[in-house]
C-alpha cells in the first residue's frame, strides 16, 4: 500500500514553515533594535570592563567595552577599581561577585585610582547594564555589514 497525502497536509506544512520564518525574522529584528531576546542567559548585570589582577590594591581595567556602564561612568583603561559600593575589590573574583549580587539597572559607586595623573582617586557612579552575549553582538555587526 502507498501512503497518500491529503491536500491539506501540504498546506499545513507550508503554514508551519511560514510561522517558523516569521519567528526567526522577528527575533532578528528585535536583536537589531537592541531588544532582549532569549539569547540572554538570565538577567545578568555587568559593568562592561575586562579586568586583571595587576595591582595589589584592586582590579586593573584592561579594556572598557564601548557603550556600557563603565564607559558611561567615565572609567578608562589603566584605572584601578578599589571598591564597589564601599566594599573592597582586591581581585577580579571579588569585583565579579560584587557585580553579580546587583541587579540590572542598579546604580553603583566605583572608587577608582585613575590612570590620569591629575585625578588620583575618584568615585564614579555607574548604572549596571544587561550582559550581552557574543552572538548578539556578532549578529548585529554581521547584519549591519550589508
Amino acid at each position: 500500500m502507498f501512503a497518500t497525502e491529503s491536500p491539506s497536509s501540504g498546506e499545513e506544512q507550508a503554514s508551519r514553515h511560514r510561522q517558523a520564518w516569521l519567528i526567526v525574522i522577528t527575533l532578528v529584528l528585535v536583536i537589531l533594535a537592541g531588544g532582549v531576546v532569549l539569547l540572554q542567559v538570565g538577567a545578568e548585570p555587568w559593568l562592561g570592563v575586562a579586568i586583571s589582577s595587576g595591582s595589589s590594591a584592586g582590579c586593573v581595567v584592561v579594556e572598557v567595552i564601548p557603550g556600557q556602564a563603565a564607559e558611561q561612568a567615565g572609567v578608562k583603561e589603566g584605572d584601578v577599581i578599589l571598591e564597589l559600593d564601599g566594599k573592597p575589590t582586591p581581585d577580579p573574583r571579588a569585583l565579579i561577585d560584587a557585580v553579580g549580587r546587583c541587579r540590572v539597572g542598579d546604580k553603583v559607586t566605583l572608587t577608582i585610582v585613575s590612570s590620569e595623573a591629575d585625578h588620583p582617586q575618584v568615585e564614579l557612579t555607574a548604572e549596571l547594564t544587561l550582559k550581552t552575549t557574543w552572538f548578539r553582538r556578532w549578529l548585529r555587526e554581521w547584519w549591519l555589514s550589508f
